[in-house]
């Protein structure tokens, strides 16, 4: 679904409402103030809904933006502000279900007309922000590395590379939207937000008074119970992120690659004379250089990606295996040991080829590839955050069907993020864990499943299933319903 399609069928859904109140002689005041109250209310409500499915990516977003709001505040006059931010940002998640619960509502209340001065304003105030969200992702493109947002005078040409925050996550993980289209948007809905808030009279009021408290009251409920159970109950009901079940990584990072290294790179070229003259050129122009100009940068197309494209980066330990072959002249002497870099080259004739030896280390390496190669049913236990793990869930459920994988050969291994190597084996001792464990970026880890503990079935560079640590199955279960 793009945005166009998701518009059109907000504004088919808006008139069907508004003319289904017109033909059941509904008292509406302002025809264009009851659309705009529908359009909105549908907007707001199927917002809320597709980012209550997974109110952890919303938590996850407001992470980013309270930790890049701290760095921006801490440099200005208003230092004083920036404390804030790391105290919201120990309690994203409730203020992300808050927030996400009160679109929804705020949405049914604008359909309904349930009291239009407070609405107006609640939907003014609710639009500003996100305002503000949207323009800070956009607008920061604007801002070079080493400058603050609010030194307008350094501002310079937009570079997306300049974003703090790549998206604002207005619809969750299933529509993303270009930070300009997001901004735009809350541009234009500011119209109908200061519009209810002029002609808050004019809004039109569905059914009476106390239905319409108790439709906001039992709508509030419903969508609070609906955003805990698909984080802390279970995982979302629905998964809009690449990393979803059935899922090829392998291939669709392939596929990625092959597109990013596949996408046309240009040469910048300045003039000598006029440093702010500047031209690109691609391979083929490179013979159309003027004489004497000189080369400035090269930039390279920029290729949408998703998540599956940033699957690298899993550090741990690996085994690493070298083979020495041994020569022997057969007069007792010592053997001659020569690993695979080494040449024949200078050999004396009478030493022969008598013995192998194996020699294996053990070393720090990237192991994702060696993740989606396997071409047997391994586990991966996520954890984007080993400090606030449930640790209960390693020493049973975990530790349970670890023994079961291992009896029947299958890999077993954790992945977590924000921690050090001493970390780690600190852990592993506190909990008796001798499985292998790697570490990777914790957005990465966020965005492969949402829970803390997780585990995550893979085969042959694909994800067979994930389970929140509560519903884990016991192995002849996943057996059963997932390897037959």
């Amino acid at each position: 679904m793009t945005l166009t399609t998701l518009i059109i069928g907000v504004a088919i859904t808006s008139a069907l409402i508004t003319g289904l109140m017109m033909a059941r002689k509904q008292e509406i005041k302002n025809p264009l103030i009851s659309y705009l109250q529908n359009f909105t209310g549908v907007l707001f409500i199927f917002s809320g809904v597709v980012k209550a499915i997974d109110p952890l990516g919303t938590a996850y977003k407001m992470e980013q933006y309270f930790s890049q709001f701290e760095v921006t505040f801490s440099e200005t006059a208003l230092s004083f502000i920036a404390p804030i931010f790391p105290a919201l940002a120990t309690i994203s998640i409730a203020f992300s279900v808050f927030m996400i619960v009160f679109e929804i509502v705020l949405g049914v209340m604008l359909i309904l007309g349930n009291r239009p001065k407070f609405t107006a304003w609640a939907f003014f105030l609710l639009v500003f922000f996100f305002l503000i969200l949207t323009g800070f992702t956009y607008l920061t493109g604007y801002v070079p590395n080493d400058v603050n947002f609010f030194a307008f005078g350094s501002w310079s040409s937009f570079n997306e590379a300049n974003m703090k925050v790549t998206d604002c996550g207005c619809f969750g993980d299933f529509l993303k939207l270009k930070p300009k289209i997001s901004f735009f948007k809350d541009v234009f809905l500011m119209i109908p937000a200061i519009l209810f808030v002029w002609k808050s009279k004019d809004m039109h009021q569905l059914f009476t008074k106390k239905t319409r408290m108790f439709a906001a009251l039992g709508t509030t409920v419903l969508f609070t119970a609906f955003s805990l159970y698909n984080f802390v109950y279970d995982l979302p009901i629905v998964d809009f992120r690449p990393f979803a079940n059935g899922v090829d990584v392998r291939t669709g990072k392939a596929e990625q690659v092959a597109k990013v290294s596949e996408a046309p790179i240009f040469f910048i070229y300045r003039n000598p004379q006029d440093t702010t003259e500047m031209k690109q050129f691609s391979d083929e122009e490179l013979d159309k250089i003027p004489e004497g100009w000189e080369y400035f940068d090269r930039i390279q197309d920029k290729i949408e990606t998703s998540k599956l494209f940033d699957f690298v980066n899993i550090q741990g330990k690996t085994i690493s295996k070298t083979t020495y072959l041994m020569y022997d002249t057969g007069d007792g002497e010592p053997y001659l040991e020569l690993s695979p870099e080494d040449t024949l080259d200078g050999l004396e004739p009478g030493w022969v080829l008598v013995n192998t030896k194996e020699d294996e280390q053990v070393i720090d390496a990237d192991v994702s590839e060696q993740i989606l190669n396997n071409p047997n049913p391994h586990f991966m236990i996520v954890c984007h955050d080993l400090k606030k793990t449930n640790k209960s869930a390693f020493a049973t459920k975990i530790a349970t069907l670890q023994k079961e994988a291992e009896a029947k050969g299958m890999e077993f291994y954790a992945v977590v993020g924000k921690v050090g190597t001493e970390e780690v084996e600190e852990f592993q001792k506190g909990m008796g864990i001798d499985f292998p464990f790697y570490i990777a970026d914790d957005i990465l880890l966020k965005t492969i499943v949402r829970s803390n503990p997780g585990i995550v079935l893979w085969k042959d560079g694909k994800i067979i299933h994930k389970w929140h640590y509560r519903h884990l199955p016991t192995l002849e279960e996943i057996n059963v319903t997932y390897l037959k």
